[in-house]
């Protein structure tokens, strides 16, 4: 079976193949219409910002494009995804770019829940991905008037953040670690949860759930910070899909002159670090000294980075640290491949 490991993300829709392809997408779907004219007036509709797609009869735009361009884009925030429309075409749309042409074996697909609602939502997630069907054509993206069939022959799980620590045993820290018995949390830091995983090292790493949750706090507090900040500055409300844009450039240009948002940007980018410090703490209390060092992944990591130092005495920014979870279940599912295979020829 072809293995590819797609974590759907509140944020970012993020995926990896068993060949190492790699594909991130935000997490927003909307109407789809006729985008004829993008041809004529010379646009380039071949990239992954212009994900055009019929799926099962019904057009969409997917990512950014539909974040530009559709009137009635939406990113879900419902703590159920599993019945989420979009969860459908964000998990088609990531399966049929991961594919390579078509999969006579099948597909096998390796994804995650959020840690907290891993137990609730795992055999309900489990009988959604079973009856997944969806035949995805795409009108824009890299894969431009080609379809693909999805259908997955089978399905692994894993809690969130417990993915990552996966994708973190190429590091020779954490391999040491989890040969000695020490101790090492995960910090995920997504858009609308924070996931924090501590593992305890054996033969195979064991959660200590006495110290690990999820945090309804992310990185879409940024939206709603910043969002204050501008009608705080300029007496106006700001478009939804212009926050993003303000947040990475720190200037708008408003009213015919140039505004820095540098020191708003960087005081909410402090307050929602605090937020996740003091709630994973807490947890934690005067086991955090136990714990031998503290790996922050997810799309918050790197932008939290220097706001999140007195989290731990020992704290690391995983590698890749956006697509540790999608490289942490795929790392999983070609290790227990490897088992089966070892046990068939001895």
């Amino acid at each position: 079976m072809y293995k590819i490991a797609v974590d759907l993300g509140y944020g970012f829709t993020k995926g990896v193949n068993q060949d190492g392809d790699k594909i991130i997408i935000p997490s927003i779907v909307g109407p789809g219409r006729d985008r004829s004219m993008a041809d004529i007036l010379g646009g380039s509709v071949k990239g992954l910002d212009n994900l055009y797609v019929l799926i099962n009869g019904e057009e969409y735009y997917v990512g950014e494009l539909a974040e530009e361009e559709s009137l009635g884009a939406s990113r879900t925030l419902d703590s159920d995804k599993i019945k989420h429309p979009n969860t459908r075409v964000l998990l088609a749309t990531a399966a049929a770019l991961l594919l390579r042409g078509e999969c006579r074996d099948g597909i096998h697909l390796i994804t995650g829940l959020p840690y907290a609602d891993f137990a609730l939502q795992r055999k309900e997630f489990k009988e959604y991905i079973k009856s997944f069907q969806a035949e995805v054509k795409f009108f824009g993206g890299p894969l431009k008037d080609k379809s693909r069939k999805i259908q997955f022959k089978k399905v692994t799980e894993f809690p969130q953040a417990a993915g990552a620590i996966y994708s973190l045993l190429d590091n020779s820290m954490a391999r040491a670690i989890a040969r000695s018995g020490k101790m090492i949390s995960v910090v995920d830091i997504g858009y609308k949860t924070t996931d924090f995983v501590t593992f305890q090292g054996s033969e195979s790493f064991k959660t200590r759930t006495d110290l690990s949750d999820t945090l309804n706090v992310g990185m879409n507090e940024m939206h709603r910070l910043i969002t204050h900040a501008f009608k705080k500055k300029t007496g106006k409300r700001i478009d939804p899909m212009m926050v993003d844009e303000l947040i990475n450039n720190k200037v708008i240009s408003f009213g015919g002159r140039e505004i820095d948002f540098s020191a708003e940007i960087d005081m909410a980018y402090r307050a929602i670090a605090r937020s996740i410090m003091d709630s994973v703490r807490h947890i934690w209390g005067d086991m955090s000294d136990f714990i031998e060092v503290v790996f922050i992944t997810g799309g918050g990591a790197l932008a939290l980075k220097k706001h999140l130092q007195k989290l731990h005495h020992h704290l690391q920014v995983a590698p890749d640290a956006q697509f540790a979870n999608a490289r942490g279940f795929m790392a999983v599912a070609k290790a227990a491949e490897r088992k089966i295979l070892e046990k068939r020829t001895s």
